[in-house]
């Protein structure tokens, strides 16, 4: 290799790490040791994300390539400080781990899924069907991307299909394309594993699935198209004797009118067959089952609830949990103490302003780092917390009109008065609404809490006589902290060390959220 080559070489080296840790700049050097040619990465801290790095970068140099195996750090162990690489990397970290998606299930470089009840992690791996509830942001597809790894780590073949693509649809077709997406996937993930005639399969499955198109196509024409289905599928697994795993993420994504048939017939397909079904999804936004037509999913029988939620009616818990995730974060990017990058009075106001959500407390986490940085702080405190908190209003809004495929506008119209009622009539950050599910309003409070909008702060108060149960929730910061801060309003101080006492919940102002639903 000439000197050009060698210098070419070099900067592609530094292009590609560049790249794959997020940094704007690193600087290398060679070092000669007898007759070979290192290089050397200069950086403050032995963080384990630089050393993947180098490893993925070897792993695609030519093995007779001049810098093959011959990539090092350079460790300075400056003391760290907020203004450094090493923050830089801990935000590139955590911006390739809020949205988790199934091309991430070969890729590096994301926060493993922190199980917070024990046992999540194993039990999505088992050979039985599962439904992964809980609000957006909890981790639901950070679960299934763990699950994903580990099936292929055993020989065994996950299909990880995103609904997002099919958003509000309602007619029977897709029902059939969701299906036949599924199998695509299988097919390339079968063949990868050297099971050709298992391709040959799946093609006929296809083949099946796209007979006679799929214009006008309706329920009863699809449900006669499943067990000839079914049967291909008993016929693939028993071939390769290699169980197949499918999982539908995000599926409240579709309407809810035809979730119901959606997951009946995926669960045909594979139910004896040597396959299993996991759907993941937004708890109150989902319709696993439709009693009138008896179609769907019923937990336990037909499939295993998994509940990843952590609100704040357990708020230590919430604080472990979201502090095992930060403090997994920070020792990947070779921060090792918590302390030099953010206060503790600041950890404990991420949890409430992220109601025990880790997607929002990484989030919030990384815009307060920003304000830190921007105004010349040596770590993260709770001013720059409100700040970031307030300006994250505008897309939990978003998220709203993203997941709600029904009723967008009446749960905005909703949520509006409900602001109004706390913050403006009643002066109060929290409030207490009777326990009422079978009416709209009620309804509309957990679709709100499922969008982390509203937090649950207790499931049930009593108030007033015996009989009437209420439940007491607290409006999400975003409206009225940082730059939306509203003087002289009344705020229920919570703490993880010291939560609400019931006597003060008991005294928080009743709405009679039904009066919210149509009033203009």
């Amino acid at each position: 290799m000439n000197e050009l080559d060698s210098s070419a070489m070099k900067e592609e080296i530094r292009n590609k790490f560049r790249k794959l840790t997020g940094l704007s700049h690193i600087d290398i050097e060679e070092e000669q040791i007898g007759l070979e040619t290192f290089l050397r990465f200069k950086v403050g801290q032995n963080a384990p994300l630089y050393k993947q790095a180098l490893a993925i970068i070897s792993r695609e140099l030519s093995p007779d390539g001049e810098f093959h195996g011959r990539l090092t750090l350079d460790v300075v162990k400056e003391k760290y400080t907020l203004k450094s690489r090493e923050t830089d990397l801990l935000r590139s970290l955590i911006a390739r781990s809020l949205t988790v998606t199934s091309d991430q299930a070969s890729k590096e470089f994301t926060v493993e899924f922190v199980p917070f009840r024990g046992g999540e992690e194993q039990t999505i791996t088992q050979a039985a069907n599962h439904v992964i509830l809980g609000r957006r942001g909890v981790g639901k597809s950070s679960l299934i991307l763990l699950g994903v790894r580990t099936l292929q780590s055993y020989g065994d073949v996950p299909v990880w299909i995103d609904l997002e693509p099919y958003r509000g649809r309602r007619d029977p077709a897709c029902v059939v394309e969701v299906i036949r997406e599924v199998f695509r996937i299988a097919a390339a993930r079968y063949s990868a594993l050297g099971n050709r005639s298992a391709s040959e399969t799946i093609t006929q499955l296809v083949t099946t699935l796209s007979r006679g198109g799929l214009a006008n196509l309706s329920q009863d024409k699809v449900e006669g198209l499943l067990p000839e289905i079914r049967g291909i599928v008993r016929e693939l697994t028993q071939k390769t004797k290699k169980q197949l795993y499918v999982f539908l993420d995000d599926a409240h994504k579709v309407s809810t009118e035809l979730q119901p048939f959606l997951f009946d017939a995926m669960h045909s397909v594979l139910k004896g067959a040597g396959a299993w079904l996991n759907v993941a999804a937004v708890k109150h936004l989902t319709r696993l089952r439709d009693s009138g037509h008896n179609i769907g999913l019923q937990p336990p029988h037909d499939a295993q609830l998994i509940d990843l939620d952590l609100t704040l009616t357990d708020p230590k818990a919430a604080r472990d949990h979201l502090v095992a995730i930060l403090d997994k974060c920070l020792s990947m990017c070779g921060i090792n103490r918590r302390g030099s990058i953010i206060a503790g009075a600041a950890v404990e106001r991420l949890v409430w302003c992220s109601a025990g959500v880790p997607r929002d407390f990484l989030s919030l986490f990384q815009t307060a780092i920003q304000h830190a940085l921007q105004n010349h702080r040596s770590r993260v405190g709770v001013q720059e917390v409100n700040i970031a908190a307030g300006e994250s209003g505008q897309t939990r809004m978003q998220d709203l009109a993203n997941d709600t495929t029904e009723n967008a506008e009446s749960l905005r119209g909703f949520l509006d008065r409900l602001q109004r009622k706390c913050l403006d009539d009643l002066g109060s950050n929290s409030f207490l609404a009777r326990q009422a599910p079978r009416h709209a309003g009620y309804a509309f409070l957990q679709k709100l809490m499922d969008l982390r909008l509203i937090h649950l702060l207790h499931p049930s108060i009593t108030p007033g006589k015996a009989g009437e149960r209420y439940e007491a929730y607290l409006l999400d910061y975003s409206f009225y902290t940082g730059v939306r801060r509203r003087h002289g309003l009344k705020e229920l101080k919570i703490s993880s060390d010291a939560p609400p006492r019931y006597a003060e919940l008991r005294k928080l102002p009743k709405i009679d959220v039904e009066t919210l639903v149509t009033a203009a």
